[in-house]
């Protein structure tokens, strides 16, 4: 295993969001656990619309798709997350980072090319991210229904989730206020999407493809989740793989 290793962070760095100082903590965490030096790069989602950004995407090691919603330029952080799964660099998308990994998928693997987020596209023909509409484990604020806090999902077997975390049940803490419309669920998993976790009430909240090195997107926020005497098994385990890049 190398000494170092680069990773690039899709996203719009904000030093006030805590989802983003959490990211950059839990890799951290990762790295001291893997005994890996690893140098995290925010990359800014204007900078991705380039379209040189191919040319040089490839120094990357890993790539992770940050929360923090929307993206100031939603096209680019749709462009490097479709160059990572591409270029078969290893990938997790977490949060805002799931449902533009979703987005992303949709489009240019299951051909929904209309396929829209209901937070830039409300009037949209084909919703494919929309509120959350969970009864129960949601609270009310100031933007209406969210899905905040802690909260069960139960990992199917034969999935790289239930490998990496060893155990049915988890518990992971969210912060988000939209989902996958589930009546888009069976195009995507027709076009080879594999939905590896759900909540207690089936709604689907991890999400893997299968002939990738890693390619595991969250609905919630396993950064949050994480200490330096506890890393995250799902980031442990994308930093596991980003090594064997380098």
């Amino acid at each position: 295993m190398p000494n170092s290793i680069t990773i690039g962070i899709i996203g719009d760095f904000n030093p006030e969001k805590p989802s983003h100082i959490a990211t950059d903590a839990a890799l951290k965490h990762a790295a001291e656990f893997l005994s890996l030096d690893v140098k995290p790069e925010w990359l800014g989602t204007g900078n991705l619309r380039r379209k040189s950004v191919k040319d040089t995407i490839g120094q990357y090691q890993g790539l992770f798709a940050a929360p923090g919603t929307p993206y100031f330029f939603a096209d680019g952080a749709i462009k490097g997350i479709k160059l990572a799964r591409e270029m078969n660099i290893p990938f997790l998308g977490t949060c805002g980072g799931s449902q533009y990994t979703l987005l992303e998928f949709a489009r240019n693997v299951a051909g929904m090319t209309n396929a829209a987020h209901t937070e830039l596209a409300p009037q949209t023909d084909m919703p494919l991210l929309i509120k959350i509409a969970c009864v129960v484990d949601k609270t009310k604020g100031p933007k209406g229904s969210r899905l905040q806090g802690t909260f069960d999902i139960n990992l199917l077997p034969e999935t790289e989730a239930i490998k990496f975390y060893g155990k049915t049940k988890i518990s992971e803490s969210y912060s988000c206020s939209y989902e996958l419309n589930p009546e888009y669920e069976g195009r995507l998993v027709e076009s080879g999407l594999i939905i590896s976790g759900r909540d207690d009430d089936g709604k689907a909240r991890i999400f893997e493809v299968h002939n990738k090195r890693f390619f595991i997107a969250t609905g919630f926020l396993p950064q949050l989740n994480s200490s330096p005497q506890n890393p995250h098994p799902l980031i442990l385990a994308f930093l596991k793989s980003a090594a064997e890049m380098a």
